[in-house]
């Protein structure tokens, strides 16, 4: 499958988040998973692509034999582990990515353990910190048409009452949130920004909470 391009601008951030949580609404708890951690998979290669080349340019031909199969940087653990090793991403991130891996192997390799509404996956998607980073950010930015849908769909599965569907929400405002900022970083460590910008906007995100 071919890589698409990571967005060059924060408006393309923005659609770019908000069509994989609308999609991501239309997916079996199983597609969820396994969309979503796609999706974060190309984030974190395209923030590392952009990382390798902040100080020097590199080609593109250099940085592909990194990440060709079965290169050093072909799985999503792989990727997950450099990103965090090198502090582009925090200990809450690097965390939450770890449950979106997780989950993403367990769903992928089992038909009964694919459902958000069983104990474990609970367990695990309770921890997400992401969630409450973003509906927290989403809810100041309320006045935006596709954030008021969005705060719909929170209320929405919370007046279901069922586990299954505030996990899954849980679950899927978790990724959309950390794409955005992965994507964000990206195009910040893809800009002539003097250095010294990138590495303070690298700290702030590392460190939110």
């Amino acid at each position: 499958m071919k890589r698409k391009q990571p967005p060059t601008t924060s408006e393309e951030i923005i659609r770019r988040r908000d069509e994989l949580f609308e999609s991501l609404s239309k997916e079996s708890d199983r597609g969820v998973v396994l969309v979503s951690a796609s999706f974060i998979e190309e984030a974190l290669e395209s923030l590392l692509r952009a990382r390798f080349s902040m100080r020097h340019p590199k080609s593109k031909a250099s940085l592909k034999k990194l990440f060709d199969d079965f290169r050093p940087l072909y799985s999503f653990s792989a990727k997950l582990e450099i990103c965090y090793a090198m502090d582009l991403i925090g200990e809450w991130m690097y965390q939450d990515l770890g449950i979106v891996k997780n989950l993403r192997n367990r769903f992928a390799h089992s038909v009964e353990y694919a459902r958000f509404d069983l104990p474990e996956v609970v367990q695990s998607t309770e921890k997400l910190k992401a969630a409450d980073i973003a509906v927290t950010t989403i809810t100041k930015e309320k006045s935006s048409t596709k954030n008021t849908k969005k705060i719909k769909i929170i209320k929405k599965s919370r007046s279901k009452h069922t586990k299954s569907n505030m996990e899954r929400v849980r679950f899927e405002m978790s990724v959309s949130f950390i794409g955005a900022l992965l994507y964000f970083l990206t195009r910040i460590l893809s800009s002539d920004a003097p250095l010294q910008e990138k590495e303070n906007i690298i700290e702030s995100i590392r460190l939110a909470k």
